[in-house]
């Protein structure tokens, strides 16, 4: 940590130093960055600068410090929404401006590349002109390539030569490709990586718009192979990435018909964890989606906004978004309100629900457990997000949170204390299965059983926690004397006949 704080302390006190005509403009909002930046492969020099920019317009820079031989850059990337964001080098010792082949996205508000997690930038001497940068093209290199041969228009028109077109599996990037302009025609040729069989998705870079666009057609892999083999070229058309509903990507279907396409969403976020976060569109079923994205789960609230784009993927037999490459939080015009869910199905996938039942075991700690509804329905509560929690056999509670799902088992996720209501004791009296009260609890030398709209029982046992039974008795008053129960935590059990009615705990103080 002192490492760390170390080398933030140069950044603060790093004299200017002279620079190249970059006029940074000044936004409200920002996103602190931290890089490690080299020239091709060595550190830059103390004197050097990285900046900023959104299209051509400058957002901030950085100065070098040099710290135990690598060079550090910190910066305030200013913008008030997410955006690609790409860089340039001055390399002091030539005074020659170089153009950096990475690109982020920006997160105002939050921090990008914390450390000891830079983002690590790394420019060629060579790259003096401008290139063209996309963010998420990132190609991962296999032992094996399909080589695909291409015709390449953009809303039925021939793309420009200065387009891209690039090959993805589960959204990762396999292959990028330049176009070839011949008798008006667009052509295009990509090594496709990979060593098995997949279904590849493609996406189209319009330069002129600075704009990633969808292809809605995909091809099977053929490692070793070629596929659009001239002249059966494989015709790719880019449109705009599609805008859909959370229903539409999730298909009314256990499988979403975009899997591994690009799509733009919008929705309220409902739930954050470590990983990402919930949006649903709607009070509605098949409204819910889960979006994987680490690096934002921090910088995003409860009910905003969110307009997104990103891949869909299907995980563990769960749709969800990944891969963002753009968020705007916008202005929230809709309040999500529970859904009184009677059974978890599909269509409660990562939807925001309220069940209500009876706790069929005792259970303490971060452990799952299990309510049963009056319809005896079971339903699974997760205590991932919520912590850690205690609940008492045929206590009746209500729970709110959102539908996780991995392999079709549905589970609820509280995540807030407000989430879990036991309805079986209000204002510090234990209402047992709202049938019963019984009080005082905490108790001493006696405890008083009061029956609620009639209804009776004919026998109570008082138990260990661990299960022996320490009194047993008929019920011939409602009052219970206890003076000889050592104090302690027991299990009150309501009998009727040899069924349990209600159970649950009650505490003997001194």
């Amino acid at each position: 940590m002192k490492y760390y704080i170390s080398i933030l302390l140069l950044f603060a006190l790093k004299m200017a130093v002279s620079q190249p005509v970059w006029n940074v403009v000044d936004y409200t909002g920002s996103t602190t960055a931290y890089f490690v930046l080299t020239i091709d492969g060595e550190a830059a020099e103390e004197n050097d600068l990285l900046g900023a920019f959104v299209d051509d317009e400058c957002r901030g820079i950085g100065e070098v410090v040099i710290n135990d031989g690598a060079a550090y850059v910190a910066m305030q990337i200013g913008g008030n929404t997410s955006e690609v964001v790409n860089f340039r080098v001055w390399d002091e010792s030539v005074s020659v401006e170089l153009f950096v082949t990475t690109a982020i996205t920006s997160n105002p508000g939050g921090i990008v590349g914390n450390p000891p997690d830079y983002i690590t930038i790394d420019v060629s001497s060579s790259n003096t002109t401008p290139v063209t940068v996309i963010p998420g093209w990132d190609v991962v290199s296999y032992t094996n390539s399909t080589t695909a041969y291409c015709v390449v228009t953009v809303n039925g028109e021939p793309a420009e030569e200065a387009d891209k077109i690039g090959a993805f599996v589960d959204g990762e990037c396999r292959a990028i490709g330049k176009i070839i302009m011949n008798e008006g025609i667009a052509y295009s040729t990509l090594e496709i990586q990979g060593v098995d069989v997949e279904e590849v998705n493609f996406r189209i870079w319009d330069t002129s718009a600075g704009e990633e666009l969808y292809v809605a057609f995909s091809a099977s892999s053929v490692p070793g192979g070629i596929i659009g083999l001239p002249p059966g070229y494989l015709a790719l058309d880019g449109i705009p990435v599609p805008q859909l509903s959370i229903a539409e990507i999730q298909g009314n279907a256990d499988t979403s018909p975009y899997e591994g396409q690009l799509v733009e969403v919008a929705g309220i976020v409902t739930a954050i964890d470590i990983n990402g976060y919930y949006l649903q569109d709607a009070n509605a079923e098949w409204s819910g989606i889960y979006v994987y994205s680490p690096d934002r789960a921090e910088t995003i609230s409860i009910s905003d906004r969110v307009v997104l784009s990103g891949t869909v993927i299907e995980s563990l037999e769960k749709t969800q978004i990944e891969d963002v490459i753009s968020i705007e939080v916008a202005t929230n015009d809709l309040e999500i309100v529970p859904l009184e869910a009677e059974e978890l199905t599909e269509a409660y996938e990562s939807v925001l629900v309220t069940v209500t039942g009876r706790a069929d075991d005792f259970s303490s700690g971060s452990g799952d457990w299990v309510i049963t509804s009056e319809s005896n329905v079971s339903f699974d509560i997760s205590l991932y997000m919520y912590g850690d929690y205690t609940s008492y056999a045929n206590y009746q509670y209500q729970v709110t949170g959102v539908v996780f799902s991995v392999e079709a088992l549905y589970m609820v996720e509280p995540r807030t204390e407000a989430d879990i209501v036991n309805l079986s004791e209000q204002n510090g009296v234990k209402i047992y299965g709202q049938d019963f009260k019984i009080y005082p609890n905490p108790f001493n030398e006696y405890i008083t059983i009061e029956s609620i709209g009639g209804n009776e029982v004919d026998g109570i046992v008082i138990s260990s926690l661990d299960g022996k039974t320490v009194k047993s008795l008929q019920v011939r008053s409602s009052q219970i004397e206890t003076s000889n129960l050592a104090p302690g935590e027991y299990i009150i059990s309501l009998m009727k006949g040899e069924k349990v009615i209600v159970s649950g705990s009650i505490l003997k103080v001194e």
